[in-house]
């Protein structure tokens, strides 16, 4: 196990020797990063640190150097490559910015040298309404900054800019109508009545056609007869909420149906209470709560012995005040 450990030693000494010289021509820090970590390896140099100090560093002490000198390795590295990457773009960029100013005086010379010819090829291209030629052919020479070339220029340019907006405005004025169209034909569907419906799309046409003062009239008109609509809603679930406080005040909360068998409580307790035998009565069912002037009403089906011990089915409104029947009505005083 010993002579292993020494060949790895020695092994690994020697490679991180080696990849550590020749780093040192990339990265000089990073090279010597290496090159500690193949002495602390190599079984001789420990040797004769120890000779000279007495100390003797431990495995684990350095196995904690040698990682940190890779990781400072790492880091210096991509460091240097990051310089390195910098170095070879600026390199780049003024290789180019020399050959766009070697283009660019290019282009200048041989203006210099034809101008008469260039001025009447621009000329003729104008005059035959080439325009995006005139952009495309001549516009390399405007660092000459010939008067008359950049006129003819940007004559051409104009030219080009006026017609893209005039196809923008009529491209924009061709999708206007087919919105509008789509509108006013889903409009045609929706009843008048519909005041919501209605003034969405009424907004819709205006947003579309601002300066439209038809629909910008019935836009208003559908907007003022919602706000009444809903104006009338809210007072008259005022109301209804006042007359509900008044009801509750004077009556009571409103009985609620069993989940069980779909009776009301005071109406089963009362039943009993009256019954030839109370615990013979069963509920059948009942309706839903109405309200009359002497407080809340319900009918309901029930069964139950009479005096003679048969079972009889009947049918009965009940008056319901403050969870108490007050009164029972006749199957026929009611109608559900």
């Amino acid at each position: 196990m010993k002579y292993i450990y020494l060949s790895l030693n020695w092994v690994f000494g020697i490679l991180f020797g080696l990849t550590g010289l020749l780093s040192v021509l990339e990265s000089p820090i990073a090279g010597l990063c290496l090159i500690t970590i193949s002495l602390l390896l190599l079984p001789p140099v420990r040797n004769l640190v120890y000779s000279k100090t007495k100390k003797d560093l431990s495995f684990k002490g350095r196995a904690i150097w040698i990682l940190v000198l890779v990781v400072a390795f790492v880091i210096f590295v991509g460091q240097s490559q990051d310089k390195k990457a910098a170095k070879l773009a600026a390199q780049k960029s003024e290789e180019q910015a020399q050959k766009a100013a070697n283009a660019r005086q290019k282009n200048i010379d041989y203006f210099n040298s034809h101008r008469e010819e260039i001025i009447s090829s621009a000329s003729v291209a104008i005059a035959e309404k080439n325009y995006q030629s005139v952009l495309s052919q001549f516009g390399k020479y405007l660092p000459t900054n010939d008067t008359e070339l950049n006129d003819i220029y940007a004559n051409a340019k104009n030219v080009l800019d006026e017609r893209k907006k005039a196809e923008k405005v009529a491209r924009e004025k061709a999708q206007r109508e087919a919105k509008t169209k789509e509108i006013l034909a889903k409009l045609k569907t929706v009843p008048v009545s519909e005041t919501k419906e209605n003034k969405e799309l009424y907004q819709q046409l205006v947003k579309i056609n601002p300066d439209n003062k038809v629909y910008k009239g019935k836009f208003d008109r559908y907007s003022h007869k919602l706000t009444e609509k809903l104006e009338k809603e809210i007072k008259e679930q005022k109301k209804l909420q006042k007359k509900r406080g008044i009801r509750i005040a004077k009556f009571g909360k409103a009985p609620s149906k069993s989940a069980w068998d779909g009776s009301y409580y005071a109406v089963e307790r009362y039943l009993k209470k009256i019954a030839n035998d109370p615990d013979s009565i069963e509920m059948d069912g009942c309706t839903k709560v109405y309200h009359i002037e002497s407080g809340w009403l319900v009918g309901c089906d029930y069964r139950g012995r009479n005096a003679f011990g048969g079972m009889i089915r009947q049918s009965n409104w009940f008056t319901i005040v403050h969870e108490q029947v007050i009164q029972m009505h006749e199957a026929s005083a009611y109608r559900p």
